[in-house]
């Protein structure tokens, strides 16, 4: 994986957060790398198991001490890049929308019947959560976004990591929601969401999305098996 990303994506300096097995981490040679401890990011319900990426970015974060970057790409394993310039693309579109995060199926969801949402609006300390941290006029905004594939400015994504997460939220509504009260524009990456699914699509493959001028494609599970 690693070698594809760098023999296929220009414009980037490689950071891998893992969450497998200690034993296999331990053996990845490689001078980038840190293990997630987080045991939200190991959840097998993710929803109703609130999974939380926190975790990475506050790893990822603590590496990028030693990184001069001024944006970070995060891409889960199976999101898998299909333009080579795609860092470039990504940042041209927040320069042109004056944004800090661009990202995949953005909505705003309170108000409306998101079994995501419906699932958290229950909870007294969700709603209050926003309160204590937010910046906006509105505190009641809820955003979410699919998480697998996004573009931060920097100072967004160590925002994200400076903050702890004292109750706990679905990565999909937390990363945006959070993101928005603390101040960030966020913005949708439109026709690109054709390419990214929540489940494998025999319809959908690296090859298809190359030839209709995908930027990325997700998921591909068994890319690397190859």
């Amino acid at each position: 994986m690693l070698k594809w990303w760098k023999l296929n994506v220009i414009d980037t300096e490689l950071l891998v957060a893992y969450g497998g097995l200690k034993e296999v981490f331990s053996k990845l040679e490689f001078r980038n790398k840190v293990f997630v401890h987080d045991q939200r990011l190991r959840t097998k319900d993710h929803v109703r198991e609130r999974q939380s990426y926190t975790g990475i970015f506050k790893g990822a974060s603590a590496l990028l001490r030693n990184s001069s970057c001024d944006h970070v790409l995060f891409f889960e394993f199976d999101h898998i890049p299909v333009n080579s310039k795609i860092v470039s693309e990504l940042k041209r579109r927040i320069a042109e929308r004056a944004a800090d995060i661009v990202c995949y199926h953005l909505r705003r969801v309170d108000g409306t019947n998101s079994p995501h949402f419906l699932e958290h609006a229950k909870d007294q300390q969700f709603v209050d959560f926003w309160r204590q941290v937010s910046v906006r006029k509105d505190k009641g905004v809820i955003l979410s976004m699919f998480a697998s594939g996004s573009l931060w400015r920097r100072e967004a994504f160590e925002a994200i990591a400076a903050t702890d997460e004292s109750f706990p939220v679905y990565q999909e509504i937390y990363l945006p929601t959070l993101a928005h009260h603390l101040g960030f524009r966020l913005c949708d990456l439109g026709e690109q969401n054709d390419f990214i699914r929540a489940v494998p699509a025999t319809t959908l493959s690296f090859e298809y999305a190359k030839a209709h001028r995908a930027l990325s494609v997700h998921p591909l599970k068994k890319f690397w098996d190859k």
